[in-house]
């Protein structure tokens, strides 16, 4: 196996840490780290970061104990051959670099993309409708605990933190919507935001806790700023997390993710909230890669 960048251990569910195997590219908030992990073939390989003022490596270790470098941080450090080495990324200052992982001739053999990003904060409400003839069932102290593992993942992975705007608002349309709620149907996303107090709106995300929407999950139902999440279309715990952070992803300019694995996918079947480099460089451009 040729030198190459890897994590090890893979990080659980929800606990993704702004890596993106397919790239190569890791997110590193700046002043803060992220580990990350080298293996090694029959020949010695030096790590080096193109950019020393973005970041700076540390800590290393391998399954001998910890490995000793000159100083705290370095920005290089020689491997030793036929090894697995973990180490730390540190961000320094925002911006972008790269880390070169290159044999004894200088030739480069892997190449992981470093983004160094400030924590970018935006607001999010959350609104409980009703209508003429129904209302959401979906207790607000469950909206909001739901919220505390969403958050997680856009701090963690993209350095973006959510916070609540407000207080949880019941939202109140005097006509019938419908069963399912149809938000491409004339008017019916008006009367919506029309009922809404206009003060949720300073924020950046309004979801809209409701009944049953029409292709929530395949069309992923959004206008802007807005998203709607059903009532009963997760029937577990994971798998509600899953679309609340999956409409906030949309309310945030994401569109629909091919790869199964990632939290953008279509359908709550990946069982993943995973963001790819693109994801995360869209919804926060600080270091933009």
């Amino acid at each position: 196996m040729p030198p190459k960048f890897k994590k090890f251990p893979l990080p659980p569910l929800f606990l993704f840490d702004g890596f993106d195997p397919k790239t190569v590219y890791q997110m590193v908030p700046v002043r803060d780290k992220r580990e990350m992990g080298v293996i090694t073939d029959s020949s010695d390989c030096l790590l080096r970061i193109e950019d020393p003022a973005v970041a700076s490596m540390a800590n290393f270790r391998s399954s001998f104990g910890p490995l000793p470098t000159p100083s705290l941080t370095v920005d290089q450090f020689q491997l030793p051959k036929n090894s697995r080495v973990a180490f730390s990324i540190l961000g320094k200052s925002v911006g972008h670099t790269e880390l070169h992982l290159e044999e004894q001739n200088g030739a480069v053999q892997d190449l992981l993309l470093v983004s160094v990003k400030n924590k970018v904060t935006k607001q999010f409400s959350l609104c409980f409708l009703s209508d003429s003839l129904r209302s959401t069932t979906r207790p607000k102290a469950d909206a909001v605990a739901i919220m505390g593992p969403v958050a997680s993942v856009y701090l963690n992975q993209a350095n973006l933190e959510l916070k609540l705007l407000g207080q949880p608002t019941d939202v109140s349309v005097a006509r019938n919507l419908g069963n399912p709620i149809r938000p491409s149907t004339p008017g019916v996303v008006r009367d919506i935001i029309s009922a809404t107090p206009g003060s949720l709106f300073r924020g950046d995300v309004v979801i809209y806790c409701c009944w049953d929407v029409e292709d929530s999950r395949t069309l992923g139902v959004t206008r802007g700023q807005v998203c709607f999440v059903e009532d009963g279309g997760a029937p577990t715990d994971f798998e509600v997390r899953f679309v609340f952070g999956h409409e906030v992803g949309h309310a945030l300019g994401l569109d629909h993710n091919g790869s199964f694995d990632h939290l953008m996918f279509a359908t709550t079947a990946s069982r993943s909230s995973k963001l790819s480099q693109f994801e995360i460089d869209t919804i926060n451009q600080t270091g933009l890669v």
